[in-house]
């Protein structure tokens, strides 16, 4: 039984050794493929990649034709043969028993539509980032980036994944929170750790303007989602997505009193949107980073 851990890396030359090397620790009786896609790298990562590609037995590299992150992950999923797939990136770090730990709910559902979601430790030079332990609820995990891990057959609903949209993570909650037959499992242990830095490609320290952009490119997922699979969707999922389209589509626009009074939106939703509405509310969520994120 095999692990694909598909990572996709744009200019990671400072974390990429770090990166691989916790892969290479890992306390596991699994085994495991490393497929790294560059993504067009304008430093020095393709030569470092080169030297770690000889290192490690494991890891099988590769470069993007079409630049985009969607389209590095499409293609280390095409290359990958493991049952199970987990989502790494290059400037992250695996804890010593991360995949032995998040594989173990979904080895009695690998012909299955299932996903595990373990928790994320933040590190950073930035204070109110660092250390900050996300969810909060104690017996829950991040539905989000590296802490998913899932089965082949819930890969292969998900992918390829749409290149127009501005991350992996939302498109694959989705299908695991709206399709049916989806088994999700909680892993209440950390198992990413997850670097905040100047360069992250969805970075904390954006301002606002760059951040309302990027979030617009990583929110249209749900009119997306809902366009594709209307048909599938129970009411209660139309609904529920027709709400965060709508939502976006306030947010994006600042309409943050809008946002208050929409129906059909958890409070958790509703707070998420509000706060990334407006250029102050959006600073006062990042100096109340630790309140709003972690536990």
């Amino acid at each position: 039984m095999k692990i694909s851990i598909l990572m996709p890396v744009f200019n990671e030359a400072a974390y990429l050794k770090e990166a691989v090397e916790s892969v290479a620790m890992q306390e596991t009786e699994l085994s495991f493929e490393l497929i790294i896609v560059d993504d067009q790298s304008t430093d020095e990562t393709p030569d470092i990649l080169r030297k770690l590609e000889g290192d490690y037995p494991f890891i099988r590299a590769y470069r993007n034709p079409v630049k985009g992150k969607n389209n590095s992950f499409n293609l280390a999923f095409e290359k990958s043969k493991g049952e199970l797939i987990a989502l790494f990136a290059g400037d992250d770090v695996l804890p010593s028993r991360s995949l032995q730990d998040r594989a173990a709910p979904l080895l009695d559902s690998l012909d299955m539509m299932a996903a595990s979601f373990c928790k994320l430790s933040m590190f950073s030079e930035y204070k109110k980032f660092d250390g900050v332990v996300t969810p909060r609820a104690p017996d829950r995990g991040a539905m989000s980036g590296g802490a998913i891990m899932m089965t082949r057959p819930m890969a292969s609903a998900c992918f390829p994944l749409p290149s127009i949209l501005g991350n992996e993570d939302m498109w694959i909650v989705c299908h695991a929170t709206h399709l049916e037959n989806v088994k999700i499992y909680h892993v209440p242990k950390v198992g990413i750790n997850y670097r905040i830095h100047g360069a992250n490609s969805s970075t904390r320290t954006d301002s606002f303007k760059r951040k309302n952009e990027s979030m617009h490119v990583r929110f249209i997922v749900y009119g997306h989602f809902l366009e594709r699979y209307r048909e599938k969707l129970s009411t209660a999922s139309i609904l529920s997505l027709s709400a965060q389209a709508a939502a976006e589509t306030l947010r994006y626009q600042g309409a943050s009193l809008a946002i208050i009074f929409m129906g059909g939106l958890s409070l958790a939703d509703k707070a998420r949107f509000l706060m990334h509405s407006s250029a102050f509310l959006y600073w006062l969520r990042i100096q109340l980073f630790s309140l709003f994120s972690g536990r």
